[in-house]
């Protein structure tokens, strides 16, 4: 007796037909079929009927019995049960997607430990393996069947299925395994990021599947659920044309998800062609230095948010730039590059990469900034200054202010003498009797001693009354004060021999009023002295070359040198040839302090200005130097300041680690931050990865991708400060935001890759099969993973 098959003809009638084998069944229904009219005999008919009765099957070779089409009731019953077993296997593979997963990372483990251990053995192992997961997928299908038949109700297989039947059933399964993961993921994503705000929360496993959901409610559900159904369509039409082969299903997946989540948004496809084709015309960049290449919009824009992305302060940045650009077109100076000119560290980031790609460029653009503020410092040298003429000045201007003062006072002196006014001095003699009284010190009572016998007139023992005489006395006080007497006891009696010498001014100012006037005028002719007297600073100027002055206060190892300064330019500012040579030996000191000594740098004299060595001698002095040099001097030295402070900015954030592993850090710096921007840095794999590679190797290709277009429109940025505050200038506009959840129908595609029917072979298959369960090449993985 032969077996009996149940057989389904195009016509959507089914047949149980005993023959030797299925392809036997079918052609033998399909040739029953054509004789005309007939009923078919099929249990699962007979039971939609509701009559519960089972005809015989058809012989191979008998004619068809004559009866009726299935009628409407049937037809819609058949495709009830047909639909719900789609969604009954979509919500399956969702509910069993982390035991399939998980059972085919394990496979896939013992699948590489069994050839690692078969390299060392000469008969071969085989290695057991999970194959089907309890919770899987196919157990709920399985324990679902069950369940159907338990009630009386067989399920369809897809064998007994029309192809219209399969392709509602393929698109329903995928459709609700999408759409109830898209429900599952926007509930995750509202809790995880209420009102859509993501600041401050910690990055978790998932973000990326989540990511679509985020701030837009249920909207990218009916998307996913689109998408899932065009995946549907796809897999039943590889399975319908290429049945042997998972490879071209997995395919039809994915170009089904795409197509599916397109067309449930056609207006924003339409739109989104549209915009991409506006976004390859011409910007209104002007054209580059290098020939007529317009750059388009679109990579305008993408350039204009990916710098919005690495700049730390986007806006600050701008405005540094343009505050720079400014000032150099003005000053008619050059332009440092626009990284370091924003002071923006993570412009500053993107320039070094690019600086260690081609260091030529930015080195010759560094060497103008240092030639120019070198130009600046070198100019406040004066080789035309009498540096001499400070020594001479130091010398002789005492002379010539004592005599100046002499000329004004004495005369007043010599009238007071001369007037014949008698003083009396007793006041004076009691005022020191009544300090012996109370002195015990012997310096002080010796000098006290000698002052009381100076009163009296020369020769006598009587007290001198004469302005002469007694201005006499005064003067020899006034040397037991200063120590120039013959024993220095004076300085121990220094404030009683003051109290003594200022108590004799009164009686003789009481009778000569002359005497007074000369004081005043001798006190005033002094002052001007004291500084050449009192200041080591001045002395030592009369001494030395007035650079080795300089030089000791320009060191920085004294404190106080402001008030050095200060007391030089006094005693130089009566002479302008003198305070000349005194600024050009500052300067010279100034110009070897703050450059180096390589001058085949800069082909001149001075070698090329230090930055750090400048900044250091203008925190310390820069008060100092303003006291010496003009107004447009100290700007000169001021632009020199400014100009090098940009080129401080490469030293910011300076990676740690080897050179090597330093140097190649910076060469991929620009380019991280554009890949990372346009999202191939996380989004591509292996595949794409490769084809990347092929690209490479062909002539131009490269230079046509996105991320080549970025990079040269950055590196000409770097140069042009105009084109990046312009570019900065136009708004920020969001770029390929996630319309659909493309992560999860790569994971649902490749969920049901793994779940391929293990008997069956195809190029793929064999490589990758595992004991009843499909693996992952890297390449599928990354895809699946979204990375």
């Amino acid at each position: 007796m032969m077996p009996v098959f149940e057989v389904q003809t195009p016509d959507g009638r089914i047949f149980d037909v005993e023959a030797p084998d299925m392809n036997a069944a079918a052609q033998a229904a399909q040739e029953f079929a054509s004789g005309g009219p007939a009923q078919p005999r099929s249990s699962t008919q007979d039971f939609l009927d509701g009559t519960g009765a089972f005809n015989d099957p058809v012989p191979m070779g008998a004619a068809p019995p004559q009866s009726a089409a299935p009628s409407i009731p049937q037809q819609l019953g058949r495709a009830l049960q047909t639909n719900v077993q789609g969604v009954g296997r979509g919500l399956a593979n969702l509910a069993g997607m982390p035991a399939d997963l998980a059972g085919a990372a394990v496979d896939l483990g013992l699948a590489g430990a069994q050839k690692g251990v078969n390299m060392f053995r000469d008969e071969p192992v085989e290695l057991p393996r999970l194959g089907q997961m309890p919770m899987g997928s196919q157990h709920l299908k399985d324990s679902a069947s069950e369940i159907m038949r338990a009630i009386g109700i067989d399920p369809i297989s897809r064998e007994q299925m029309s192809p219209t039947e399969r392709l509602h059933g393929d698109v329903l399964e995928f459709g609700t395994e999408a759409g109830a993961a898209g429900k599952l993921l926007s509930d995750v994503a509202s809790r995880r990021f209420p009102q859509g705000q993501t600041a401050g929360v910690k990055p978790g496993a998932l973000d990326g599947l989540l990511q679509p959901y985020i701030g837009r409610g249920s909207a990218p559900i009916a998307t996913d659920i689109a998408a899932g159904m065009g995946s549907g369509a796809g897999y039943n039409y590889a399975d319908e044309n290429f049945p042997d082969s998972d490879a071209a299903k997995l395919i039809g997946m994915l170009a089904g998800g795409v197509g599916g989540a397109a067309l449930s948004d056609l207006p924003g496809m339409v739109g989104g062609v549209a915009g991409k084709a506006a976004g390859f015309a011409p910007s209104d960049v002007p054209y580059g230095a290098g020939g007529a290449t317009p750059t388009s919009r679109r990579v305008v824009q993408h350039t204009r948010n990916m710098l919005e992305e690495q700049a730390t302060d986007s806006k600050a940045a701008r405005d540094r730039v343009a505050e720079r650009m400014a000032e150099a077109e003005r000053l008619g100076e050059p332009m440092p590059t626009t990284g370091i000119a924003s002071d923006d560290i993570g412009m500053i980031a993107l320039e070094r990469g690019s600086r260690t790609r081609n260091t030529v460029p930015f080195e010759e653009a560094d060497q103008l900034l240092v030639d120019a503020a070198q130009e600046r410092i070198s100019g406040l040298r004066d080789p035309g200054a009498d540096q001499s003429a400070v020594a001479r000045e130091i010398q002789q201007r005492p002379e010539q202010l004592a005599a100046d003062r002499d000329a004004a006072a004495l005369p007043l002196l010599r009238q007071a003498e001369q007037s014949g006014a008698v003083v009396d001095p007793q006041p004076v003699v009691d005022v020191i009797d009544g300090m012996l009284k109370e002195a015990k010190r012997p310096p002080v009572v010796s000098a006290l001693t000698d002052a009381r016998r100076m009163l009296n007139a020369a020769g006598t023992d009587q007290l001198d009354t004469s302005v002469s005489g007694l201005y006499e006395t005064r003067k020899a006080i006034n040397d037991i004060i200063e120590g120039r007497s013959e024993t220095p006891t004076g300085r121990y009696a220094k404030k009683e021999l003051i109290e003594v010498r200022d108590a004799l001014d009164t009686q003789i100012k009481a009778v000569a009023p002359e005497f007074g006037q000369y004081l005043d005028t001798y006190k005033a002719g002094s002052r001007p002295l004291d500084i050449f007297g009192d200041s080591r600073a001045v002395a030592k100027l009369a001494e030395t070359d007035p650079r080795n002055v300089a030089k000791q206060v320009l060191s920085g190892a004294e404190y106080g040198t402001e008030g050095m300064l200060k007391e030089i330019h006094t005693s130089l500012k009566n002479n302008p040839e003198a305070l000349r040579g005194w600024k050009a030996a500052v300067a010279d000191v100034l110009v070897d302090k703050v450059t180096n000594t390589n001058t085949a740098l800069t082909r001149t004299s001075d070698g090329p200005v230090s930055i750090a060595k400048l900044q250091q001698v203008w925190k310390q002095h820069e008060k100092d130097l303003a006291q010496i040099f003009a107004p447009d001097e100290m700007a000169a030295a001021n632009r020199a300041h400014k100009l090098l402070e940009p080129l401080g900015n490469l030293s910011r954030k300076s990676i740690a680690g080897s050179p090597t592993a330093m140097n190649q850090q910076l060469v991929n710096a620009m380019e991280a931050g554009i890949l990372a921007y346009t999202g191939n840095a996380i989004k591509t794999g292996m595949i794409m990865k490769r084809l990347r590679v092929a690209a490479n190797l062909l002539p131009g290709v490269k230079d046509m991708t996105l991320e080549a277009q970025m990079g040269k429109f950055v590196e000409r940025m770097w140069f042009d400060p105009e084109l990046f505050v312009h570019v900065m200038d136009k708004p920020v506009r969001e770029m390929e935001r996630p319309q659909w959840n493309a992560k999860l129908n790569r994971l649902i595609a490749g969920t049901e890759f793994i779940r391929a029917d293990p008997e069956e072979d195809d190029e793929i298959g064999a490589i990758m099969r595992g004991s009843g369960r499909r693996g992952l090449d890297e390449d599928m993985e990354r895809a699946i993973n979204g990375n």
